[in-house]
């Protein structure tokens, strides 16, 4: 490309940003690979999710509001469970980053927690199109997206929820989504104990 181009500039810039997006794939590869491993190996530690989502909340607030979408957190008391910090971020992340993509302007992505007894549940709920019921079982799985026309510009790799459900299940607990109207509803379940 660049022997061929008369825009050095222009073609180097796109070689950067493919690199990138290759680098970001590689990496995401290597976590699914990780979490694939044994969880007995991950180290765990006792995790605040309460500060955890909240600075989930503060970094993408401004991808929120550049999709003209808000952000918001439901206040709770401090939760604590027994976790990896990085693999429950980034679970958490990827979720809350996907409700974000699929809202409309003008409307909001809640957050929110709860302590319910020997587990803890998060919910990320969006109120964008919701997912065809028939495709619902399939959203976790590695590589699909609900509209097979939105691409890794405009729709990420489908790697997201796929990458969620392994760090949640290294946690011994469990993700679903739903439909509600409008929107959709994730639900993540852990035990305060893991």
């Amino acid at each position: 490309m660049v022997r061929k181009t008369t825009d050095r500039d222009a073609t180097a810039a796109r070689l950067r940003h493919e690199i990138e997006r290759l680098s970001e794939l590689v990496g995401t590869l290597i976590d699914m690979a990780r979490l694939e491993g044994d969880p007995a190996t991950v180290e765990m530690e006792e995790v605040c999710l309460s500060d955890l989502l909240r600075g989930i909340s503060d970094d993408c607030a401004v991808e929120a509001s550049a999709r003209g979408c808000l952000l918001t957190l439901e206040p709770s008391p401090a939760v604590y469970v027994r976790g990896n910090e990085e693999l429950l971020h980034r679970a958490f992340e990827n979720v809350v980053r996907n409700g974000i993509r699929y809202s409309p302007r003008e409307t909001a992505v809640q957050i929110g927690l709860q302590a319910n007894g020997g587990s803890v549940t998060v919910t990320v709920r969006d109120h964008g199109p919701g997912i065809p019921e028939e495709l619902l079982p399939r959203i976790f799985d590695p590589f699909f997206r609900v509209d097979l026309s939105r691409d890794e510009n405009t729709g990420g790799l489908g790697l997201g929820l796929a990458i969620a459900r392994r760090a949640i299940r290294v946690h011994h607990g469990d993700i679903t989504a739903e439909n509600v109207s409008p929107g959709a509803l994730l639900r993540i379940r852990i035990p305060s104990k893991c």
